[in-house]
């Protein structure tokens, strides 16, 4: 459990740093393209970049999916009418499309096959809300000491019982996070997996876990993510093709 001090609303404050610093004095200096350009050369910091540099090769497996022993579970998806309004969506889709120029519409839509789809990854968030906290401790709390036990398999969120692995300095006690896109991993569903995490600081001074700083991730196993299961079920165009006018006469 994390500690009282970081109870209360603002808790964060206490974990800024100097804004002085040459670090964040540079940034300041910097639009996002050019600090994630002055990232990828300088490499600093170490442990950032060479997480980036590690995302890059896992980038280039061919996606499969999250499994429990490396192997995808068949038949777990199908095609089926949730009530989304699908129709709304395009059409809002298409009007903010039109509006863009050639330029702008070829860096803001990929195709459905693109790689790109898998190169997702969080910016620094501070503050999140709490409902998905108070639900876990609400969980916890309903349960029996017998069952607490079993439930809580470590005391601390960086705790040194933990075997080497089970912590890391990017996604932390997290295992399916970003470009983990073939991970085997204990599943307790093989169609969703939901991960919630209080993490220790980047752009913030705790070197612990805070419960200011929450990352959640949803995923769907057996190659459920980014819609690849459901992509092989869509009927694909007719081939077939028939001319049944005149033919052009030479």
């Amino acid at each position: 459990m994390a500690g009282s001090d970081d109870q209360h609303e603002g808790a964060y404050r206490q974990y800024l740093h100097d804004l002085s610093l040459p670090r964040f004095t540079t940034m300041q200096k910097q639009d996002a393209t050019e600090y994630a350009e002055a990232f990828k050369h300088s490499g600093n910091p170490p442990w950032l970049h060479g997480l980036y540099l590690h995302w890059l090769k896992l980038f280039q497996e061919p996606f499969k999916g999250i499994t429990n022993d490396g192997h995808i579970r068949p038949n777990l998806f199908n095609l089926r009418d949730e009530g989304i309004p699908i129709t709304r969506i395009v059409t809002a889709a298409n009007t903010l499309l039109s509006k863009l120029s050639p330029s702008q519409l070829s860096l803001l839509t990929y195709h459905i096959d693109s790689p790109e789809w898998r190169t997702w990854s969080n910016p620094e968030l501070l503050l999140s809300p709490k409902r998905e906290e108070a639900l876990g401790l609400e969980l916890m709390r309903s349960l029996p000491p017998d069952q607490q036990s079993h439930a809580q398999i470590y005391k601390q969120l960086h705790d040194p019982a933990m075997p080497p692995g089970r912590w890391n300095h990017d996604d932390q006690r997290h295992l399916c996070g970003a470009y983990r896109d073939n991970r085997v991993a204990v599943l307790v569903s093989p169609v969703v997996i939901v991960e919630f995490d209080h993490h220790s600081g980047v752009f913030l001074a705790n070197e612990e876990p805070k419960r200011f700083h929450i990352h959640t991730l949803l995923r769907t196993p057996n190659g459920g993510d980014y819609g690849m299961a459901l992509r092989k079920l869509i009927p694909g165009m007719e081939q077939e093709y028939l001319w049944e006018g005149e033919g052009k006469k030479e």
